[in-house]
């Protein structure tokens, strides 16, 4: 749903709405701290037109934000940089990794 949500608001308002809008997907994996994995994810939007924080928080905000830490037991970022939104996930692997059933 939070993916949904940042296409969903990219084209309305950010790097999607605009002919040369870009918008970077990244993952990884690492060792957490303690032992375990870690799986982080991060959203990046290029090239689209002037980004400033919305002024009301409303239900793109829960989703991407709220939702996401509830569910998954999640560290978010949200970053309204000058050059373009940037979204960040941080979590256990486990809550968001399909395990090998072998």
């Amino acid at each position: 749903m939070a993916i949904h949500e940042l296409v969903a608001n990219a084209s309305k308002y950010g790097a999607l709405s605009a002919d040369c809008g870009r918008v970077s997907l990244a993952w990884r994996r690492y060792p957490a701290a303690g032992g375990g994995e870690r799986f982080q994810m991060t959203w990046t939007e290029s090239d689209g037109p002037p980004v400033s924080p919305p002024a009301t928080r409303g239900f793109g905000a829960t989703v991407t934000g709220d939702m996401i830490r509830a569910s998954l037991d999640a560290e978010v970022e949200t970053d309204f940089g000058a050059t373009g939104l940037v979204w960040r996930l941080d979590c256990p692997a486990e809550t968001v990794l399909a395990r090998d059933p072998a």
